[in-house]
């Protein structure tokens, strides 16, 4: 008898052990899927956070525009991470807008560049040097000109 009772005590251990080794396996297979799904999603909420900071920030252009000089709005955006080149690109002439201009957000997802990019009718004007669009917390000021609007970010010359 003692015979058998060792035989089911080596059988039951192997049994906890192998499924011991399933469910360790499974807790690692969900915690590398989840990773992979979290870091995907991350570069999807940024792109979608870049498209809002860009339209915010050519509807203000607009309404300080059509207020007139001395207008000026102060935007407080919070810019996240992957953004390679902000600019200002004006349109070609040819195409029949003469006043077009577009804020162009350059970025990175998976090492494929991309651009997010809001049109308007205005014109716009600003540089931007890496530092004042790198992540994190900046303000945004938009001061109507005479015949434009100037974008501007403070304390990043």
């Amino acid at each position: 008898m003692s015979r058998c009772n060792a035989n089911r005590k080596a059988q039951a251990g192997t049994e906890y052990l192998l499924i011991g080794g399933f469910v360790f396996f499974s807790i690692l297979v969900a915690t590398s899927l989840f990773y992979t799904y979290s870091k995907e999603s991350y570069g999807d909420i940024a792109i979608a956070q870049v498209n809002k900071i860009c339209n915010d920030i050519v509807n203000s252009a607009e309404s300080v525009y059509y207020m007139g000089k001395p207008a000026r709005q102060t935007l407080k955006v919070d810019f996240p991470a992957g953004i390679y080149n902000m600019s200002i690109v004006r349109n070609d002439p040819a195409s029949g807008c003469l006043r077009c201009t577009e804020l162009r957000f350059t970025m990175r997802k998976k090492g494929i560049a991309f651009d997010v990019s809001c049109s308007t009718n205005i014109i716009l004007n600003g540089t931007f040097p890496r530092r004042s669009y790198s992540q994190g917390l900046k303000y945004v000021v938009i001061k109507a000109e005479s015949n434009m609007t100037s974008i501007v970010i403070p304390g990043y010359p």
